[in-house]
């Protein structure tokens, strides 16, 4: 994950983030999450520790950004968090569609589950 990923940590300061730095940083972890889906679906066997706790992990990181982009929307409803929310939110919504109807990625937690 980049710095700018990890440097917003759990509980960011909410005024310091500006509605521009969301896209970068969601499509950044989109792109990462993906990565580590298709690393995953490279294994040649499935364990908890070399599948699901890395997808965990990038569904955390995005799950987090995402969430202050929703949170901001919410809370400090402005034009620009309007924007971004509403490019962002076709984004998340086609890549939770797409994993979630991915046959190889299912093969990989039926495998771990056994």
């Amino acid at each position: 994950m980049t710095d700018d990923l990890s440097a917003i940590g759990a509980s960011p300061g909410f005024c310091d983030l500006s509605a521009d730095q969301f896209p970068y940083l969601i499509k950044a972890s989109l792109d990462n999450y993906q990565s580590i889906i298709e690393a995953v679906k490279l294994n040649s066997s499935y364990t908890w520790e070399n599948s699901i706790q890395s997808l965990e992990e990038a569904a955390e990181d995005l799950d987090r950004i995402w969430g202050l982009v929703s949170h901001l929307n919410s809370v400090r409803n402005n034009p620009d968090i309007r924007r971004v929310h509403e490019e962002l939110l076709p984004l998340i919504s086609d890549f939770h569609t797409k994993i979630m109807q991915d046959a190889q990625l299912y093969d990989v937690y039926l495998k771990v589950s056994q």
